[in-house]
């Protein structure tokens, strides 16, 4: 694990999302959709902006806002940053990815998946249950319950996981980007325009969203297993279950 924290960002590096300051937020939701991406960054000058999916959530009008609107500056990262601090940083800041920047341009990022992925070859993780790096009790929400109930819940409780329920049993998981994904029409994101009105969506179950499909493990499961399947299926979340009762949740 030493070993991991000393190296350098620059040996994980992925591909930026970078939008102008000035694009519509529907464009910016077109990009995260297309990318699987959890956040976009904008350069502003010196600065560097993020725009992630929580502060969409958050927001109560996106009709005519653009990236500047909802951006906040975050640290930035030279090639030659530790992986440790990076790993600190996004901890201490709940981000899941910081820019790599250079000659005072964004050139690269580094993510909380790509680091993932390099853990999994750490041998201090080989044996550990997932039990033990699962969240306790995790947040749940019942399929019946509107969309509006679940983006407050997101917004109060800092979470982009939640857990539907059906009469107590386990059917199915909502994400933030569930809801973000819905708040434009399809035409919308496609032309990365202005749309005069967001879909309504606040008004639908969380049923009409929700993924039936849902990652499940028993708490005995490697968590190196598990986090192998997470990145294999491209999600960040996986539920811990046994036998009809919630155990936990996993997520990056």
């Amino acid at each position: 694990m030493e070993r991991l924290k000393n190296l350098k960002v620059e040996d994980f590096e992925t591909d930026p999302i970078v939008v102008s300051p000035t694009a519509p937020i529907s464009e910016v939701i077109g990009a995260l959709k297309q990318s699987g991406a959890y956040e976009v960054f904008i350069q502003d000058g010196k600065k560097v902006g993020a725009l992630t999916m929580r502060e969409i959530l958050k927001a109560s009008d996106i009709s005519n806002m653009r990236a500047s609107t909802l951006m906040f500056y975050v640290s930035k990262l030279s090639p030659e940053t530790t992986v440790g601090k990076a790993a600190k940083l996004m901890n201490d800041y709940r981000l899941r990815a910081l820019p790599i920047v250079e000659n005072g341009k964004i050139r690269g990022a580094v993510t909380t998946r790509s680091l993932c992925r390099a853990l999994l070859s750490a041998k201090a993780l080989r044996d550990v249950r997932v039990s033990k790096v699962m969240a306790k009790n995790p947040i749940t929400i019942d399929k019946r319950d509107p969309v509006s109930k679940a983006r407050r819940l997101m917004i109060k409780e800092g979470i982009d996981h939640l857990p539907v329920l059906d009469s107590r049993e386990l059917c199915g998981i909502l994400l933030s980007s569930h809801i973000v994904f819905s708040m434009f029409p399809r035409e919308g994101l496609e032309k990365g325009a202005f749309v005069s009105k967001p879909s309504s969506y606040l008004h639908l179950k969380v049923s009409g969203l929700m993924n039936p499909r849902v990652l499940l493990y028993e708490p005995k499961e490697k968590a190196l297993t598990v986090l192998r399947r997470m990145i294999e299926h491209g999600e960040t979340y996986s539920i811990v279950k046994l036998w009809h009762e919630l155990q936990g949740i996993v997520t990056y």
